[in-house]
């Protein structure tokens, strides 16, 4: 995404600015594809199927929702902003940051994906993190399209995950008509990497029985 790792930052952007990337990007493949989409990039998927749908063959949401942010969300996110922007601020965030992600099982039985994940935010640039949170702060909502998607579709979450909660999950597989939902077991909302035996098996299961 725009700003994180090597991406240049380029001034400010919106989910759609990004979803308008993934759909610039996808123009130079050969038919549609199955698409995952991962906590923040699950709201940037589901933004470009609304706008060209025909780009996916299949779809799968982990970690995410529909929903927009609500007041409450929007607050959080304007803390976390100012708390990135004072002296070791990132620091903080990041640890906060990190026991909102990661189930507290995690801390003890896999501690290095843990640190791993302290590290990548932490090489980050400030202004892109900044950035990132007005995005997300601002994003429309989704659950219109829920209804419209016409591909088969996966959806994932965490059991332990606090942000994007089993129920969030399982609200959004209702919508989707031709969808199936797994909960992922001694996971928070990283479950692809607190657990990824786990929601790798559901989602080459998924493949096989859809797309071989």
């Amino acid at each position: 995404m725009r700003g994180f790792g090597n991406s240049p930052l380029h001034g400010q952007f919106f989910i759609e600015n990004l979803a308008d990337d993934l759909i610039e990007f996808l123009g130079d493949k050969d038919g549609p594809v199955i698409a995952c989409g991962f906590s923040m990039g699950g709201y940037v998927l589901l933004r470009a199927v609304a706008k060209e749908p025909n780009l996916f063959r299949g779809l799968i949401l982990a970690d995410t929702r529909a929903e927009s942010d609500s007041d409450d969300a929007k607050l959080k996110r304007a803390k976390a902003l100012y708390q990135i922007q004072i002296e070791d601020g990132l620091h903080q965030f990041t640890d906060a940051f990190l026991k909102q992600v990661f189930a507290a099982s995690t801390f003890e039985s896999n501690s290095a994906v843990v640190d791993e994940m302290r590290a990548l935010i932490l090489t980050q640039k400030k202004d892109a993190i900044c950035t990132a949170l007005l995005a997300l702060a601002a994003r429309v909502d989704s659950t219109p399209i829920l209804s419209e998607i016409g591909v088969p579709t996966l959806v994932m979450t965490g059991e332990f995950d606090q942000l994007t909660p089993v129920a969030v999950g399982r609200s959004m597989h209702e919508k989707i008509k031709n969808s199936e939902y797994h909960s992922i077991q001694n996971a928070g909302h990283m479950a692809p990497l607190e657990n990824s035996a786990a929601f790798n098996s559901f989602m080459f299961n998924f493949l096989k029985k859809h797309f071989n």
